[in-house]
């Protein structure tokens, strides 16, 4: 018995359980091919094509997505990072704010030449 205690003391010690935060984002990758400012909700809307072809259209957020090596989002620029799908870009149609569809918000990304 006391043997029994002793390997289960040393194999939770010697073998802990790691904890991983587990969140909702999702990995991006490809271009920006356009920008759109969201003049009611302070904005931008990217379209970034990935190397499939299919072009995904993410907000990014001045002063809360954070920005890695170039430091800006331009145009047809390569780009990587994470999202997570959620946000809004509001643009002003006539006499109010109209929502435009996007898969979500950029959390950080980082762009080359």
């Amino acid at each position: 018995m006391k043997i029994f205690s002793v390997l289960l003391i040393l194999t939770v010690f010697l073998n802990p359980i790691k904890a991983h935060a587990i969140g909702p984002f999702l990995p991006f990758g490809g271009y920006i091919s356009s920008q759109m400012p969201c003049t009611c909700s302070g904005n931008t809307l990217l379209q970034i094509k990935t190397p499939l072809g299919v072009m995904m259209p993410l907000i990014y957020q001045p002063y809360s997505t954070m920005l890695y090596m170039r430091y800006k989002p331009t145009m047809v620029s390569n780009t990587v990072g994470m999202y997570f799908p959620a946000g809004s870009c509001m643009i002003y149609v006539g006499t109010a704010c109209s929502s435009v569809t996007s898969w979500g918000t950029i959390l950080f990304m980082g762009t080359s030449l």
